[in-house]
């Protein structure tokens, strides 16, 4: 590193500990270093000026090492309308020091990387100290924390002093994502998500669901199940697929598939949906036996949301004094629910 240059050397008082640069008096009359290079042309990867800290007289390799350096870096080949620097600090441990944090000339800040990409971009993991709360409220700023309670949840608090829980003891927190989790992730009211497919409890109706993604899906079988009446009055399943909740705009699409009818041939039941209470009826007239395959379906668009949806089974058959049908069995049948937004 060259000498400091003469006009300022006046201005250095030494003493047996440490150097002082004083400058004048004003705004601007504080103490300036310089380092500078006598590099004719700057390019990418140039160093303009540098600071070492040592221990020279030391012994031991290591020790006499390098262990921090502040240097600024060309970015880019100088030109009259370019000086893009960035300054770099350098650190050792048992060599000598190398580069663990950069700012770059556009203001981005990273950490154990070299090449940022956002304002600030670490590699590695960061650890957050937990505390009782957020800090106070800024208009326009987040907050991202760690509760102090039990397995220090991860939290959110926004500018209006809310605070949003991101995980709940070993899961992420379902009530606060809206009851639907990502792919592959279990936790929170007993939610599990498969691809984009979520079952379970979906518990809020106010969030906004992707358009054209299925929010809930769910199914149940029927292995022989066997009903029968006295009279005409419609007879229903005692499997049934409840649907927690639907927001406003959804889709539920109902699909019953397997083998169906009368237990024994000549009643000619009809055969439909019950969902939430509106009957879909007469989608199919079986007149064979239960070991018949069939399939049937039923969508309904949801003008405004809805809660605790129950889908079954419907068997009508106007006229007749007595109906009996079987679900399953020989060819076994499951109704599915599927709600998309």
């Amino acid at each position: 590193m060259g000498s400091i240059v003469a006009e300022i050397a006046d201005k250095i008082s030494a003493n047996a500990e440490a150097d002082e640069i004083r400058g004048g008096t004003g705004a601007d009359g504080g103490g300036i270093l310089t380092l500078s290079t006598s590099e004719l042309t700057v390019v990418d990867g140039d160093i303009l000026g540098r600071i070492d800290f040592q221990a020279p007289l030391e012994t031991g390799a290591d020790a006499l090492l390098v262990g921090a350096s502040i240097y600024a870096e060309a970015d880019d080949t100088f030109a009259a309308d370019n000086n893009s620097t960035e300054l770099v600090f350098a650190t050792g441990a048992s060599e000598a020091a190398a580069e663990k944090m950069r700012i770059t000339s556009d203001g981005k800040v990273g950490i154990g990387t070299a090449t940022p990409v956002t304002d600030l971009t670490v590699e590695g993991p960061i650890t957050i100290k937990e505390q009782a709360a957020a800090d106070a409220d800024t208009a326009g700023y987040g907050q991202i924390w760690v509760d102090d309670a039990v397995k220090s949840p991860l939290m959110y608090t926004n500018d209006a002093g809310d605070d949003i829980g991101i995980t709940t003891g070993s899961t992420l927190n379902a009530a606060s994502l809206g009851g639907v989790l990502p792919s592959g992730v279990t936790g929170g009211s007993g939610l599990t998500a498969l691809g984009t497919v979520a079952s379970g409890n979906l518990s809020n109706t106010a969030i906004v669901y992707p358009t054209g993604h299925v929010i809930f899906s769910a199914f149940t079988s029927f292995n022989g199940q066997t009903q029968g009446a006295t009279s005409n009055s419609p007879i229903y399943s005692t499997s049934t697929i409840t649907v927690p909740a639907i927001p406003a705009g959804a889709s539920l699409l109902a699909i019953f598939s397997g083998g169906f009818g009368e237990s024994s041939a000549g009643y000619g039941n009809d055969w439909g949906f019950d969902i939430n209470g509106t009957a879909y009826a007469q989608l199919i007239t079986a007149t064979q036996t239960y070991k018949t395959a069939k399939t049937m379906q039923q969508l309904v668009v949801f003008g405004s949301s809805a809660t605790n949806v129950v889908i079954k089974i419907i068997s009508t058959r106007t006229g007749d004094s007595y109906q009996e049908w079987r679900l399953g069995g020989a060819a076994p049948a499951t109704l599915s629910v599927f709600v998309s937004k």
